[in-house]
């Protein structure tokens, strides 16, 4: 990977992540997004496999309607990944 590449995307081994993950401004939001994220999913009975993805939608939604964030999930930032 090129150090561009590393200067604009944080990087968490071989998978790229969006960069305000490891912004601490952005803690505080991204903490109360999972929450959300955690909640809706018990509330909606998911779990296991292919949850991630519920989760990061959630996630995403929540992101930008409270905050305005646009927020790229794992899957977005990883197209030839696979996640369960």
């Amino acid at each position: 990977m090129d150090n561009q590449m590393q200067d604009e995307t944080a990087v968490n081994d071989s998978f790229l992540e969006d960069p305000i993950e490891t912004d601490p401004r952005y803690a505080g939001m991204l903490a109360e997004a999972d929450v959300e994220a955690e909640r809706a999913l018990r509330g909606m009975g998911i779990e296991g496999l292919g949850a991630c993805h519920y989760h990061w939608d959630v996630k995403q939604r929540f992101l930008k309607e409270k905050y305005g964030i646009d927020w790229k999930s794992p899957a977005e930032m990883n197209p030839g990944a696979c996640f369960d």
